[in-house]
């Protein structure tokens, strides 16, 4: 079974486990709280003195939570205003307490006060640390691991770590790296649920009252009967959020495999078990639980496997991305039909902090700026916004600085020739000899340009133009003789059959001998009809050529008028042979057009844009304007070709830096159009319905 079956399978047994959860949480409810003992370690540090100066709140703090552990069966070490020896000596005693209480015991630690970390580690800050540079740190102050060794050595069954200490850091000026805040913890203990009373990398707020707001919500949060301890510190956190205006999010890492309950839900009469199809489930929860279990993953099926589920979903352009990056193309997305009931508007939980959290925490340490984007696009004032847009300027200013420290490339070297080549068909100039250079001129077909070198090793000749020396494709060009280059555009100006005639005659073997002779043929009038009597009719006047001359005059003149003939004795005339493109000088279109363009979800849709045929420049060649609004991004130029019922349409879009835009279509109906569109590196579907406004 593939790999992206499986994840199908995956997404089903995950409403399947949710709803069951659904169904059977009351009877895991009922079981309480960890049976095992319960031991905690507060520590509140307020009056610091020197620089770091009084902290208002977390004694207080410490005391607040200490009362609530108590109240719910937590054995409490409590410390206030510690110093180095005094934390270390708390830290080891609570240790002790641990590890007698055994592997089934649940142990926390709480800290307020002044933390900072220091390259990615962690360390709290006791009273009367003499801290004046970077260096004195490690030596002055206690590191987050301390703590987290000893949880290890006890090997309790639940470990809780929560850290009210993000407050700023006022010794950041003697310091090389100011980060503020704390990191996060990336080693912890099995079995472990850390919170932060903001994100990592964040500053949390005091508050105006007796206790910081993250405190006070937890004490609220924490005694609530039967909440599970996410869903105690959801609470938590759209609390903080609310008291701070979204200035404070708080944050938390688990690895618990179960249900943990500070508090059991009060006892409830059994109820008749309610069948599995009526379930109650968030389909917001299933989304949220499939994307952490992927948001990490290095296969790309697994986003696929996403996007097939949820072609909307909340990480879609996320998910995009990832495809992207990892190098696959994403499933069809087909919505999937949802078996699970979801739960009335006033029992579905509100998760958009939740599911905003995640989005931020899949993207804040991928060092690329698409991901970024793709978080202020879904939440412009998000929590995260003013970090995201400074992380995209830091990304940039970086970029710049690598780029100023990259030597430029190499000049191309070249084999110095001297010759007149004409474009095959319309063709870029580029600034470089490759097709991700800069656009600076552009050649219709037909054009001669003076080359003056061929690149050793690749297909790019080096020529001369308007805008100065550029290179343009071997492949676009090929040699040919000035006087006939003069020739042959001299001949189309004209647009006669003696003109065509002349050059045909002078330049036998020309490279526009092919194209003349089929000009020529479009020129000529056709033989005349056999009648079918033997008397011969009224003299007809020569049909003119059906627009074959590419110029407005010869689109819109009306024909000459036939000659009378007896009924019985006339026969219809053949049509005048057509050029095959259907399209005329003069010919104005409205386009309605709808597709889309790349993996990463960029769309060029329910756009209307017109389409004007300017001039011919050829047989079946023409050039003319394709302008409107829209996301899609639209050439005031663009080049179109017609070869029997395909049809090519060429420009340069700025938006995409000066990459070709190019609609290769084919008639599938009169006036609609489908195939392939193509934007600089982006490539996808499109379809086109021209409607004549005449």
């Amino acid at each position: 079974m593939s790999r992206l079956s499986n994840l199908k399978c995956l997404a089903y047994a995950l409403m399947v486990i949710l709803s069951c959860v659904s169904v059977a949480r009351a009877d895991v409810a009922a079981q309480g709280p960890s049976g095992g003992p319960r031991v905690a370690l507060v520590v509140g540090n307020s009056n610091y003195g020197g620089d770091l100066g009084v902290l208002p709140n977390p004694v207080n703090d410490s005391r607040l939570v200490a009362t609530a552990l108590r109240h719910i069966g937590f054995d409490v070490i409590e410390v206030e205003d510690a110093d180095q020896n005094a934390l270390k000596r708390a830290i080891a005693a609570f240790g002790d307490r641990m590890a007698a209480a055994g592997s089934d015991a649940t142990s926390l630690f709480f800290y307020a006060g002044h933390g900072l970390q220091v390259g990615g580690q962690n360390y709290l800050i006791p009273v009367h640390a003499e801290i004046s540079r970077e260096r004195d740190v490690d030596i002055e102050a206690v590191s987050l691991d301390t703590v987290l060794r000893q949880m290890a050595f006890a090997d309790s069954k639940v470990n809780i770590v929560i850290l009210d200490a993000c407050r700023n850091n006022p010794l950041s000026r003697g310091f090389r790296s100011a980060t503020k805040g704390l990191a996060e913890v990336t080693q912890k203990p099995q079995g472990s649920f850390i919170s932060y009373s903001t994100a990592p990398g964040d500053v949390a707020v005091d508050g105006n009252g007796a206790n910081s707001p993250f405190s006070a919500a937890l004490v609220e949060a924490i005694e609530k009967p039967g909440l599970d301890i996410n869903d105690v510190f959801r609470e938590v956190r759209a609390d903080v959020m609310s008291a701070t205006k979204g200035k404070q999010v708080p944050w938390d890492s688990s690895s618990l495999t179960a249900p943990y309950y500070f508090v059991a839900p009060a006892a409830e009469a059994p109820a008749a078990p309610a069948p599995l199809q009526t379930a109650l489930v968030d389909p917001k929860t299933i989304e949220l639980t499939f994307w952490e279990a992927i948001k990490d993953s290095k296969a790309p099926d697994d986003f696929a496997a996403y996007l097939e589920k949820y072609p909307t979903g909340d990480f879609a352009a996320l998910a995009r991305i990832r495809v992207k990056q990892l190098g696959a193309a994403p499933a069809a997305p087909v919505p999937a039909a949802e078996t699970i009931q979801a739960q009335p508007a006033d029992r579905s939980p509100d998760l958009s902090a939740d599911i905003e959290l995640t989005y931020w925490n899949s993207v804040k340490d991928v060092a690329e700026k698409e991901g970024f984007q793709a978080y202020l696009k879904k939440y412009p004032k998000g929590h995260f916004a003013d970090l995201a847009r400074a992380r995209l300027a830091d990304l940039e200013t970086q970029a710049k600085a690598e780029a100023a420290l990259t030597p430029p490339p190499a000049p191309p070297k070249i084999q110095e020739m001297d010759a007149t080549f004409v474009a095959k068909q319309s063709a870029n100039v580029r600034a470089e000899p490759g097709t991700e250079a800069k656009v600076i001129a552009r050649l219709k077909e037909d054009d001669a340009v003076a080359v003056t070198g061929k690149v050793e090793g690749k297909d790019w000749y080096r020529a001369k133009v308007d805008a100065g020396t550029g290179y343009i494709s071997g492949s676009l060009l090929q040699p040919a003789d000035a006087d006939a280059i003069a020739a042959w555009q001299a001949a189309k100006k004209a647009g006669t059959v003696e003109a065509v005639q002349s050059f045909v005659k002078r330049h036998p073997g020309s490279v526009f001998e092919a194209k003349a002779k089929k000009l020529l043929a479009s020129l000529q009038p056709p033989a005349a009809p056999k009648l079918a009597e033997a008397s011969q009719p009224a003299a007809v006047a020569p049909q003119p050529p059906a627009a074959a001359t590419f110029s407005t005059a010869a689109a819109t003149a009306e024909k000459p008028a036939i000659a009378a003939a007896p009924i019985e004795q006339a026969a219809a005339l053949p049509a005048a042979p057509d050029s095959g493109s259907g399209l005329h000088v003069g010919d104005t279109f409205d386009v309605n057009a709808r597709g889309t363009v790349g993996i990463s979800g960029g769309w060029w849709g329910n756009t209307r844009v017109t389409l004007v045929i300017e001039r011919a420049t050829g047989e079946n060649a023409f050039e003319g304007k394709l302008t409107g609004s829209g996301e899609f991004n639209f050439w005031e130029e663009c080049d179109i070709e017609v070869e029997g019922e395909k049809l090519t349409i060429r420009g340069t879009s700025s938006s995409v830096e000066n990459k070709p835009d190019v609609l290769r279509l084919k008639r599938v109906a009169p006036g609609r159009y489908e195939g392939r569109a193509q934007s600089g590196s982006f490539q996808g579907t499109a379809t086109m319905t021209l409607k004549s406004r005449g």
